[in-house]
């Protein structure tokens, strides 16, 4: 790569950054609370009027920023449940962290805490299993929620089922992926019936979970658990026994959370 063309990628770089960290002054600023107009937030950010007209509006369309009928400009709905959700998850890895390291310890293997986001389900805490050959997964990694068990635990619950599965595309990941909507809502029936749920291989070749549903003190679907096991050292015959394990650990951070119905 020439020095011309590295300079201009650096460039690029630099004034990304620092889009994003201009961006993030003004939502800092609108998180003091109330509504701003456009000249008190230019004054607080110290943005160019030009700059800072560009950003809102790009907020706005995104929908983290509401405008009121006076033109002034204040934090959105959306953005608000964001941080909401920040600090639930914050809190959710604080109350389940020793369960989570008690159940890997007790399986040694990889077990993760998750939530939905969107279609999706987001790892937001694990603790692997001290085998070399074990599940690979990063904190913050999204996946499917109709191949994984714990897409499934939290679909399986969710109160608004029907809504999501008509926005999810029915990617093959595997040759068991489950690719029909028919047999998706069967499995999150049986899912349901059984009181946990299972990813034989559908999401990832040579990996099977076994995953159950963590409630809020609402009886709200708010997270699932889930253990995963490489294909070898996975026992099918064990399933149900290993299951009630795990799902005593849900329910125990379910009660964890103000959740007195499990």
């Amino acid at each position: 790569m020439s020095a011309k063309k590295t300079s201009e990628k650096a460039g690029t770089t630099d004034k990304s950054i620092s889009a994003v960290v201009r961006t993030m002054a003004v939502l800092e600023a609108l998180s003091e609370g109330g509504f701003f107009s456009f000249e008190t937030l230019s004054e607080r950010v110290g943005l160019a009027k030009p700059t800072l007209f560009r950003f809102l509006k790009t907020l706005k369309s995104l929908g983290y920023v509401s405008q009121s009928e006076d033109s002034k400009y204040s934090l959105s709905l959306k953005m608000l449940n964001v941080g909401s959700k920040a600090l639930e998850s914050m809190d959710l890895c604080e109350v389940a962290r020793n369960v989570i390291k008690r159940l890997a310890t007790h399986f040694n293997e990889t077990v993760h805490l998750a939530i939905m986001v969107d279609e999706k389900v987001a790892y937001i805490q694990k603790v692997e299993s001290k085998y070399t050959i074990r599940m690979y997964s990063t904190i913050g990694k999204q996946a499917p929620l109709y191949c994984t068990s714990l897409g499934k635990s939290l679909l399986a619950w969710a109160p608004n089922q029907k809504d999501i599965i008509e926005r999810i595309n029915l990617i093959p990941y595997t040759k068991n992926t489950i690719v029909t909507m028919k047999n998706l809502e069967l499995e999150l029936a049986k899912t349901r019936e059984r009181g946990y749920s299972l990813d034989d291989e559908e999401h990832e070749s040579d990996i099977h979970c076994i995953g159950a549903p963590i409630f809020d003190y609402s009886g709200a679907p708010v997270a699932a658990l889930s253990v995963a096991w490489p294909n070898f050292r996975y026992n099918a015959a064990k399933e149900k026994q290993n299951a009630l394990i795990i799902i005593k650990a849900a329910n125990e951070i379910s009660h964890l959370m103000g959740n007195q119905r499990r």
